[in-house]
């Protein structure tokens, strides 16, 4: 990168950049934005927590940063809700518009959003913060790096 980054350009290029390479390591971004390693750690919770991004952290000599090969920055995915509206939906057309519904739930279900996501009142949809890949304790290995650090 030839110039410093603001901290969502920063952000948004690692999103590209990750999707791009889909296995990183710390090192290698530390010097890719000149950025220390908490400042990473920061940008990464903020991917997996805030845009649900499918991201693995492992740790020790060979690990790594992974994105997992489903997801792509060039993906459109329906949110859970709209997921769940068009399963709703389903009940009432006929079986051809069935077959157009589960389509389109198939080509634009995000397999990584969150089951906890719902639609408020006012129409926003609201994250669980627990993470929105359940298998992945990304705050386990977040804090184990930091120890390593």
């Amino acid at each position: 990168m030839a110039k410093k980054l603001s901290r969502i350009e920063r952000r948004i290029d690692l999103m590209f950049y990750l999707s791009e390479v889909r296995v990183t390591h710390y090192s290698e971004l530390m010097k890719r934005y000149n950025v220390s390693k908490p400042t990473l750690i920061s940008d990464v919770r903020y991917l997996f927590y805030e845009l649900c991004l499918p991201i693995t952290i492992t740790k020790g000599k060979y690990g790594g940063i992974k994105l997992e090969n489903n997801w792509s920055v060039y993906n459109r995915h329906l949110k859970r809700y709209q997921q769940e509206a068009i399963y709703e939906a389903m009940d009432s057309v006929s079986d051809d518009c069935k077959d157009a519904l589960n389509s389109i739930v198939h080509d634009f279900g995000n397999p990584f959003a969150s089951t906890n996501d719902t639609k408020s009142e006012e129409g926003e949809n609201e994250e669980n913060n627990k993470g929105c890949l359940e298998k992945v304790n990304i705050e386990e290995c977040i804090r184990e790096e930091k120890k390593d650090g």
